[in-house]
Order: C-alpha cells, then structure tokens, then sequence
C-alpha cells in the first residue's frame, strides 16, 4: 500500500478562505471540537476532505502562531509609555514561562514535547544570559572598587611626592611617573 504525501504547500488548508480559517478556528479554539469532528464539518460545510492527522497538523501549527501572536501582544500591552524594552522582555520571558507550565501540566496525549522543549530551551538561555549580567556587573564594581582602591594610594604616595621641598619639578615629575609606572622607564 503506498500512500501519497502531499507537500505542506498543498494542504487544503492553505486553500482556505480566511472566513473559512475563522470557522476552522472556532471549532478547533472555542468549540473545542475533536479533530475527527473538525474532518466531518470540512466535509459538510465545505466539500473539503482530510484525515484526522491533517487536521492534528493544523491544529499545532495555527495554536503556536497564535502563541506568537499573544507573546507579541502581551509585549505591546505592557510596553511603558516610554516602551521600555526591557519590560517588554520580561512579560514575553513571563508569559513564555507560563505557557510552559500550561503545557507540563497537559496530559501525554495533548503535549507536543518538541513545543514544550523550545520553551524551556528559550526560558534557559534568559537564564543563561541573566546570570551573564549579574557576573559582568559584579565584575565591573570589583574592577571600580580596585581602581578606586589604587587611586587612593597612589593618592597618598603623589601627596608625599608633592610636599617633598628636597626635590625640584623634574624630580617630582619622575618620582609620580615611577609610581604609577613602576621603576623601569623608557628614557
């Protein structure tokens, strides 16, 4: 028995009309129709004929576009009138992590995994790169401090330079350059 595979270009479904798409969506989304369900009413309303495994296709496919689109709106709504971005980052991370609540908590049969692996994949680089920031912050206030630190005593050591009456401006000169140099100097 050899069966025909159709390319994903010749779905009926990227055929449909969007107020046909509307309906397939109502029964999918809001009725909460089973796929064998959806496949009678293609075949009923529209002369349409598919298999329960094209509609499952759909199905996944249309609920994470329209995944993406929430993620997308939810960032809109919260922008800040100044539409700070990083607000908007961190309702679409908050709103990523909770779809994938949504989904662990889902029976076997209705969890995509690879779906739910992309979420989680996504949630542990924001975390990844979260702690990446965290350790260049704390790198930068050591590195402050230990500047700050130096300048302070290379700060007493300048004054003592400074308040030397024994030595002239030249001298003076070449004693700060070897203090904040070190000894060895080009001529």
């Amino acid at each position: 028995m050899s069966t025909v595979r159709r390319d994903k270009g010749e779905s009926i479904f990227n055929n449909l009309q969007p107020e046909q798409r509307a309906r397939v969506d109502g029964w999918l989304f809001d009725d909460k129709h089973t796929y064998k369900q959806v496949v009678g009413e293609l075949l009923r309303e529209f002369g349409l004929q598919t298999s329960v495994a094209g509609v499952s296709r759909y199905y996944h496919s249309r609920n994470r576009l329209r995944k993406l689109d929430g993620l997308g709106q939810d960032a809109q709504r919260t922008g800040t009138k100044e539409n700070d971005p990083q607000e908007a980052y961190e309702s679409v991370l908050g709103r990523i992590e909770s779809m994938a609540l949504e989904m662990a908590h889902c029976s076997q049969e209705e969890m995509k995994t690879r779906d739910l692996a992309e979420l989680v994949h996504l949630l542990i680089a924001a975390r990844r790169e979260a702690n990446e920031a965290s350790r260049v912050a704390l790198a930068r206030e050591k590195l402050e401090y230990d500047v700050a630190t130096a300048c302070l005593m290379h700060k007493i050591e300048m004054d003592r330079i400074c308040e030397d009456k024994s030595i002239d401006d030249g001298e003076r000169i070449q004693a700060i350059r070897e203090e904040l140099f070190g000894p060895n100097l080009p001529d």
